[in-house]
């Protein structure tokens, strides 16, 4: 956080997931409104405290089952995106979102209806 006292324009992002964690437990809190509301409120409130501008959420990768996926994933990802963004927009901080998608075609349909995710 000191790197903001140095320039005030930095944007400091805090990043949830990656490649290691795999998908099995992104899936698990996805899969049920209550987690997802738990795990939401939680990330809102660290955002708070840290003073982050930023969530990126590398879920590595929703539906994809050598990673730990499950076919519901792609709708959970983004019921549990749209909610994160309800937050994130009643919270009044401006916060931003990313997210890892593949780039691999049957990765890209199994676990992400774009359409959705960029609306």
């Amino acid at each position: 956080m000191n790197i903001r006292n140095r320039n005030p324009n930095v944007k400091l992002i805090v990043a949830v997931g990656g490649g290691d964690a795999g998908s099995a437990p992104y899936s698990d809190m996805a899969s049920i409104p209550e987690r997802r509301a738990t795990f939401i409120n939680s990330l809102v409130g660290v955002m708070r405290q840290y003073s982050f501008d930023g969530l990126d959420m590398d879920w590595e990768y929703p539906g994809v089952a050598w990673s730990g996926g499950r076919a519901q994933d792609k709708a959970n990802f983004i019921s549990f995106m749209r909610e994160l963004r309800g937050a994130f927009n009643s919270a009044g901080r401006g916060w931003e979102i990313t997210t890892a998608v593949s780039v691999v075609p049957a990765n890209i349909r199994d676990g992400y209806d774009l359409v959705q995710l960029c609306q």
